[in-house]
C-alpha cells in the first residue's frame, strides 16, 4: 500500500510513500498544504495520543459542585421544599452532557515520529487501525530500504571512523543484519589493508 486517504471533518489529508520521503497533502475549507518529509527527518518511534474534549470534564466538575454546594446548604438550612426551585436540575444535565461530550469529541491519533520531536499523524479510530498500521509499516519498509541503498556500502572518500559510524548505525537501526555488517567490516578492513600496502609500496 502506498497511499492513504483520511477525512475528518472538513480535513482531507492524503500520504503518498516515495522513493526519497513520504508526500503529504492536507485539504481544508479555505487551505491547502502539500510538503514532502524526507527520510533522513523519519524515525521508527511510534506513539498514540488521544486528543480533544478534556476541558469539558472541568465544566462537569464545576457544574456538579455547584448543585453539591447548593443542595447542601438547603439541606442545613431546611429549606427541601426549595431544592429545584434554583435550577438544580438544570445543572445536572448540563454536568451529563459535559461529560459525553469528551467522548464523542476525542480523536485517536497514531504518530510517526521525525528527528524535530514532531510527528506525523495518522486518524487511529478503531475502523482505521488496521490500515494505518500497514502503511506506517511500510513507510519504515521504504525507509530502511533507502538508507541500505544509500549507506550500506564502503564509500572511499570517507575515513575508516565515518565508514564504521555509518554501517553502526545501519547495524542498530535494524537496516542491514548481523552477516551484512560482518560483511562490510570485513570489506573496510581489507580496503584498509590495501591502502597501507599501497602506501608502503610507493
Amino acid at each position: 500500500m502506498k497511499k492513504l486517504r483520511q477525512k475528518n471533518l472538513f480535513t482531507f489529508k492524503e500520504f503518498e510513500i516515495l522513493d526519497k520521503g513520504l508526500l503529504i497533502k492536507s485539504k481544508q475549507i479555505n487551505n491547502y498544504l502539500e510538503w514532502i518529509t524526507s527520510y533522513n527527518e523519519i524515525t521508527k518511534e511510534v506513539w498514540v495520543q488521544k486528543v480533544g474534549g478534556k476541558e469539558f470534564f472541568s465544566v462537569a466538575g464545576i457544574c456538579a459542585l455547584s448543585v453539591i454546594i447548593i443542595f447542601i446548604t438547603k439541606l442545613v438550612g431546611g429549606k427541601i421544599e426549595t431544592i429545584g426551585n434554583d435550577g438544580e436540575f438544570i445543572w445536572i444535565v448540563i454536568s451529563i452532557i459535559s461529560c459525553f461530550i469528551p467522548i464523542l469529541t476525542t480523536k485517536r491519533y497514531k504518530l510517526l515520529m521525525c528527528t524535530d520531536d514532531k510527528g506525523i499523524d495518522f486518524l487511529y479510530s478503531e475502523n482505521q487501525k488496521k490500515e494505518v498500521d500497514e502503511f506506517i509499516q511500510n513507510i519504515i519498509k521504504e525507509r530502511d530500504t533507502y538508507f541500505k541503498n544509500k549507506y550500506a556500502k564502503i564509500d572511499m572518500t570517507f575515513s575508516k571512523e565515518e565508514n564504521l559510524n555509518r554501517i553502526e548505525w545501519l547495524k542498530n537501526e535494524e537496516i542491514i543484519t548481523e552477516s551484512e555488517y560482518s560483511e562490510l567490516r570485513k570489506e573496510l578492513s581489507n580496503y584498509e589493508k590495501e591502502n597501507r600496502n599501497q602506501v608502503g609500496f610507493q
